[in-house]
């Protein structure tokens, strides 16, 4: 049994990801690499995305699903290192708040900005109000 089996079996234990999860994880890890040694590299939205063992364990401890970061993507933020990812679900930000900035024309925030917005209760409809055309500026 390898190291990260060893870590994703303990998780499992410890109650910090379920089943599913687990099951996920190990399915990921099963998968063919590369090189023995990858640096950590951002994540993105693709089917089959590559993470190292410890960016995999990271999202798990922190509650990160497979599906969250799917919906992250299909919301507009692709290619987020695993720390934007988790800073998002730690602060409670989902995706549909995320298309709703976009879609008001709020496209080029970093997450932290995305946080902030959230984290503040600001509706996305106010940015839009503000950036709507023919906008009185005085």
């Amino acid at each position: 049994m390898t190291t990260a089996t060893r870590k994703v079996l303990d998780m499992l234990i410890q109650g910090t990801i379920d089943a599913d999860q687990a099951e996920e994880l190990l399915g990921v890890m099963a998968e063919p690499v590369a090189s023995a040694r990858r640096p950590s590299r951002p994540a993105g939205d693709r089917v089959g995305l590559r993470l190292t063992v410890e960016e995999l364990v990271e999202l798990a401890s922190n509650g990160v699903d497979a599906d969250y970061v799917k919906s992250l993507a299909g919301a507009g933020l692709r290619n987020l290192p695993v720390s934007e990812i988790v800073e998002l679900a730690a602060n409670g930000v989902e995706a549909d708040y995320v298309r709703d900035l976009l879609k008001a024309g709020l496209e080029d925030l970093t997450v932290e900005e995305i946080v902030e917005l959230s984290g503040n209760g600001v509706d996305p409809k106010l940015g839009e109000s503000f950036l709507r055309p023919g906008r009185n500026d005085e």
